[in-house]
């Protein structure tokens, strides 16, 4: 590995664009919509990746203490298949 195109990356100068340049997204347009929705997508979805996980963990942990003795282990049990029920009756 070497850090060298990253460096050369950072001190790079690449042409800039100024706002006189860019086209802007009309307002109710379906690029407006288009953008819009890409934006919830990314906000929601990556927020939702990170603490639906957590969450899981910390419930079974309150429920089950000896299934989940701390958080690593709670992730290591859910994704290794070793609890099979994890506070849901099915």
């Amino acid at each position: 590995f070497s850090p060298l195109p990253f460096f050369l990356f950072l001190f790079s100068n690449p042409p800039q664009k100024t706002m006189s340049q860019k086209k802007p997204i009309e307002l109710f347009s379906s690029t407006y919509f288009a953008m819009c929705g890409i934006g919830g997508i990314l906000s929601c979805g990556l927020t939702h990746t990170a603490v639906t996980p957590l969450d899981l963990v910390k419930c079974n942990a309150q429920t089950n203490a000896k299934a989940f003795p701390s958080f690593v282990q709670g992730f290591k049990n859910i994704y290794s298949g070793k609890v099979n029920n994890l506070g849901f009756s099915l």
